[in-house]
């Protein structure tokens, strides 16, 4: 997940407006990623039986590549290897002792709660960072520099994740599911407070967009965001048909992401005399990068889907906690300080 934690722009004003890469992938990545999940939804929604397909190729094509993708950050820059040797080395194995504890003593609710939850906030801080990021590669913020624009980055997230638990789900991806348990009103109250919010935030945005002091990109990836966490968390009736609309997003989005900080990591060492890491080399082209992710991706979780035949450990234990493990390994390897997105400016 993506933070800018940079001071901001050394110079005053709103900066010219600049693409976050170029027409086509600025398109695919605020317009394109959005209506693909929400055109999923809307598959599953209207097509109940559909779902165990979309939830396969969601898996298959972008769940399984996006942490690969982590991986082939974590492990192919060997800076970052050497930096980060406790998260590929003894982080594991706690994580798979956590959650084999946590099955054994509450049984796997306690896996599935956790999982809503953490993934929930996962995926905002994610959005959240990427927003910023595109605040910083275009113009000024969109709402011109107010803490309004922060506050409805999460309000809408926070108004659905208590709205679902008010509604007392039990199953969640056809695992049992225990909700912390949230008042009605309370999720009432949330949902119109975002709601307003959300309208004065869009009035703003309008207002500058519209006067040429702010990027139309940038209040295009505000808009996308609420609309997702607005389909998914309170519009979709069903938990786990919400969930699979955030999670392709949110999938197709990271993948997206992490592509282009390689393309850029590579543009900018090009002339440098030591050979570019394997991430580097990969990310010049889009297409061989998703590819070798694909590719890798299958071999890894086809071996462990394999291994889960012979053990006959539970699948959920396994896939949680390498999603835990993710979790917390992408909270480290985008943390950083450092100004441009050339020097990863990105953190949880």
């Amino acid at each position: 997940m993506f933070v800018n934690r940079s001071s901001g722009s050394a110079s005053a004003g709103p900066r010219p407006s600049a693409p976050f890469h170029d027409p086509a992938f600025d398109l695919g990545f605020v317009v394109g990623i959005p209506l693909v999940a929400l055109a999923s939804g809307a598959v599953v929604v209207a097509i109940p039986a559909a779902f165990p397909i979309v939830l396969a190729l969601d898996i298959w094509f972008l769940g399984y590549h996006h942490v690969i993708s982590t991986f082939i950050r974590l492990l192919g820059d060997p800076v970052t290897r050497r930096e980060s040797v406790m998260l590929w080395t003894g982080l594991p194995v706690l994580v798979v002792v956590g959650v084999v504890a946590m099955a054994a003593l509450f049984g796997t609710w306690a896996l599935a709660t956790t999982y809503f939850y953490w993934q929930w906030w996962h995926y905002t801080r994610q959005s959240r960072g990427i927003a910023m990021l595109i605040d910083r590669g275009t113009s000024a913020k969109p709402d011109g520099g107010s803490r309004l624009f922060e506050v409805v980055f999460y309000a809408l997230p926070i108004a659905g994740v208590l709205s679902r638990s008010a509604d007392g789900p039990t199953d969640f991806i056809g695992t049992p599911f225990r909700p912390v348990p949230i008042p009605e009103w309370v999720a009432d109250a949330s949902t119109v407070v975002a709601v307003a919010l959300t309208a004065v935030a869009v009035v703003m945005v309008a207002r500058r967009v519209l006067s040429g002091t702010a990027s139309s990109l940038a209040a295009q990836y505000m808009g996308s965001h609420v609309v997702v966490f607005a389909v998914s968390y309170l519009l979709i009736d069903d938990i786990t048909h919400g969930w699979l609309v955030v999670n392709i997003w949110h999938n197709a989005q990271y993948v997206a992401f992490v592509w282009l900080f390689h393309h850029r990591k590579a543009g900018a060492t090009s002339s440098a005399r030591s050979p570019l890491p394997i991430p580097h080399r990969l990310a010049r082209s889009l297409t061989v990068f998703l590819a070798v992710g694909l590719v890798l991706s299958t071999l890894v979780y086809g071996l462990v889907a394999a291994a889960l035949m012979v053990a006959a450990v539970p699948a959920i234990i396994v896939y949680q906690a390498i999603n835990f493990h993710h979790y917390v390994v992408d909270s480290r390897i985008w943390q950083s300080r450092r100004p441009s997105m050339g020097e990863p400016s990105v953190a949880r």
